[in-house]
């Protein structure tokens, strides 16, 4: 982890991540970035989003990221076992 701008925590991500993450995000049809982001466990589904959320808040303002900061934060990998495998995939 380390900090950002506003002293929040921010994962490192690893090469590797990055570039899973965007191949699913640059697939060609909503079904296909689904089907793909169900294949992942739940850990990479959190990271996923905590990734790009990190990403979109290099861009925003200090309300922004106060809100993006919040939601940030509570994306974990029990949020996708909480909600079940039927749900799982929800992109």
């Amino acid at each position: 982890m380390k900090k950002d701008v506003y002293n929040s925590e921010v994962e490192d991500f690893s090469i590797e991540s990055i570039q899973k993450f965007a191949e699913i995000k640059n697939l060609a049809t909503s079904e296909a970035r689904k089907i793909a982001f169900g294949k992942l466990s739940n850990f990479e589904k959190s990271s996923f989003w905590r990734y790009h959320i990190s990403e979109a808040m290099k861009d925003f303002g200090v309300q922004q990221n106060t809100l993006l900061k919040e939601i940030y934060t509570q994306i974990k990998p029990s949020v996708y076992d909480s909600i079940g495998n039927d749900r799982s995939n929800i992109y």
